[in-house]
């Protein structure tokens, strides 16, 4: 066993501790497309590690399309997740620094920029595979910007106990995180594997800790840490 296969069952593990702990704490009332694709990404990975560990039971190509096909349903949730969170920060909080027509379009401005330094010489379709990367990279990178301005849009002396405010924080890291991988392996693809994995297995073990820790529910659906100083309330 490889050192990416070692993370990526590690993830794998964090990924499934994650999904029954939001059903357990009831997470999935308050980010159910958070636990969607989580469950998606779970399937999807979990098929993918086995064609990858059993190639001679299945047809050449089929890693490569299975991978494809992930990748969009994934860019695909990763819109859906950032929507899902920017509505539950609404939900705590309403009078944000800059609107969404500020935050949106810089954030996009700014992925293009970063996609244009970064793809340097690659030309499809000579560079498909590599495009791609990089195209994942940007898609990930504008969404982790939009995170940005939203939490820099909020107040972080109301936010900065709240899940929504901590969910939203590891969502923007996961992001830029696994962008910069993306990047990095339009120009050395072969070692894209085991720093996605890393990332993975890193973000989900946060997560992870997020959920099973102790938190109160109000009436205004808001979900609470607790604080280390004071006791939980019953």
């Amino acid at each position: 066993m490889t050192w990416m296969d070692a993370f990526w069952l590690l993830s794998l593990v964090a990924e499934l501790g994650v999904i029954l702990g939001m059903w357990k704490r009831d997470w999935y009332r308050l980010y159910p497309r958070f636990l969607a694709y989580l469950i998606f990404d779970l399937t999807a990975s979990v098929f993918l590690f086995g064609i990858s560990t059993l190639p001679s039971l299945t047809h050449p190509g089929l890693y490569d399309y299975a991978w494809r096909g992930t990748q969009l349903g994934l860019i695909i949730g990763r819109v859906w997740l950032v929507a899902e969170s920017y509505q539950r920060l609404t939900i705590f909080y309403r009078n944000w620094r800059f609107s969404d027509g500020v935050i949106y379009p810089l954030a996009g401005i700014a992925a293009l920029l970063l996609h244009s330094e970064m793809v340097g010489e690659l030309r499809w379709p000579d560079s498909e595979l590599e495009t791609i990367f990089s195209l994942i990279g940007a898609a990930n990178a504008m969404m982790g910007f939009s995170l940005i301005g939203i939490l820099a849009s909020s107040q972080r002396r109301q936010l900065g106990q709240t899940v929504q405010y901590w969910h939203a924080k590891i969502l923007c890291a996961y992001l830029l995180l696994t962008s910069a991988c993306y990047y990095s392996a339009a120009y050395y693809s072969q070692v894209i594997g085991l720093p996605l994995m890393i990332v993975a297995t890193f973000c989900y073990a946060v997560w992870l800790g997020c959920v099973i820790q102790p938190r109160r529910i109000s009436g205004d659906d808001r979900i609470l840490f607790p604080v280390t100083h004071r006791k939980e309330e019953n």
